[in-house]
């Protein structure tokens, strides 16, 4: 005999990724609907959670050329832009990576003002890039 869970499963069918469901509601997974009922604290919490697992696991494909002259201050501070802009955005930084192998942390830090994900997050990338400079 089918649960009912497995009866809402089969009948919402599941989603990864945001959709609007046939009443124009944006719904994710089975059947979740997001515009009437968001999600709880505990459900954002382990979605954060997840996301941090992501950022480290991310922050590790970075070049080890980088992430050996960094200490934990500055691998949080890397994890942390991973975290914001993703790893593909966090590769553009190029001239701070070159500035890290060199073990140029001032220079780092002047690269990441020295971008638009600056001007867009005016204090976050201040206070990252001062952990950066002073470790």
């Amino acid at each position: 005999m089918e649960t009912l869970e497995q009866a809402i499963k089969r009948h919402e069918g599941f989603r990864l990724y945001p959709y609007m469901d046939t009443t124009g509601n944006l719904t994710i997974g089975w059947g979740r609907n997001l515009t009437s009922k968001g999600i709880n604290s505990d459900e954002a919490e382990l979605m954060l959670l997840n996301d941090i697992i992501t950022a480290k696991e991310d922050y590790v494909r970075l070049p080890i050329s980088v992430r050996s002259n960094c200490n934990f201050k500055r691998k949080d501070v890397l994890v942390e832009m991973v975290f914001q802009l993703g790893f593909v955005g966090v590769l553009k930084f190029k001239k701070m990576f070159a500035a890290l192998e060199r073990r140029d942390f001032t220079r780092a830090a002047d690269e990441m003002k020295d971008s638009l994900w600056y001007r867009q997050t005016p204090s976050r990338a201040t206070e990252l890039a001062d952990r950066m400079k002073k470790g």
